[in-house]
């Protein structure tokens, strides 16, 4: 059985079942500020919006921000938006977001990030993004190696150390190896508690202490 795609308002999509999947732009011009929802119609029936496609807007030179106002649970693919170059700021508020890995890998001039309710970052997810300065990362649960690694201009970053009331997950477990690896504008950060006695899959134990004990390389090459 072959591929269902469907074209509504800006966007592209592949239909599966009663899921629909961000796939790409409608047209080849696209549209700056891209805003996904959590629903959309089709020949009288409602799918939901669970996930941005791998490579969906790959390379592409037009999107400056990405906005949802999701409450559900979504993917955003590996590769979604790699290197998209004009991309400035990613909001997601309420979706449960799972992003993947390299999604948003050297989108040089972003600035904002605000998905608070990611269930896990993806390694690499935001590597080399070079202009990201804010990160609300605020009910995440694992951030993967090199998740954001050449982030240079990072200078805040926020967690929480209890559930939030609107997340699936519980609060920051893990945190890989060379996570903020070169994060070299970071003044401080606060790791949880939550933190505590973990080892991930490359055996390292993950801290809870901040920058006085980096026994897993996560903040390598950064300023303390």
């Amino acid at each position: 059985m072959g591929q269902t795609y469907v074209n509504v308002g800006d966007l592209k999509y592949q239909l599966y079942g009663t899921d629909a999947y961000v796939a790409g732009f409608a047209t080849s011009e696209g549209v700056a500020d891209v805003v996904i929802p959590e629903t959309i119609e089709s020949d009288g029936l409602t799918f939901n919006v669970t996930k941005i496609n791998s490579q969906a807007f790959y390379y592409n030179r037009v999107i400056k921000s990405i906005t949802s106002t999701s409450r559900k649970y979504y993917i955003i693919g590996s590769y979604a938006f790699y290197s998209c170059k004009n991309l400035e700021s990613v909001d997601i508020k309420y979706a449960h977001t799972y992003i993947d890995v390299r999604a948003f890998m050297y989108c040089s001039n972003l600035l904002t990030v605000k998905i608070p309710n990611a269930g896990r970052i993806g390694a690499s997810a935001f590597r080399d993004c070079s202009s990201l300065q804010t990160a609300d990362l605020t009910y995440v649960t694992t951030i993967e190696e090199y998740a954001f690694s050449g982030c240079s201009s990072l200078q805040s970053i926020e967690f929480s150390s209890s559930k939030s009331p609107n997340s699936l997950y519980e609060y920051l477990a893990r945190i890989d190896r060379f996570a903020f690896q070169n994060c070299s504008s970071l003044p401080y950060i606060i790791i949880p508690g939550s933190c505590a006695n973990t080892t991930n899959e490359y055996g390292s134990a993950i801290f809870n202490t901040g920058f006085n004990s980096d026994a897993n390389n996560v903040f390598t090459g950064c300023n303390r």
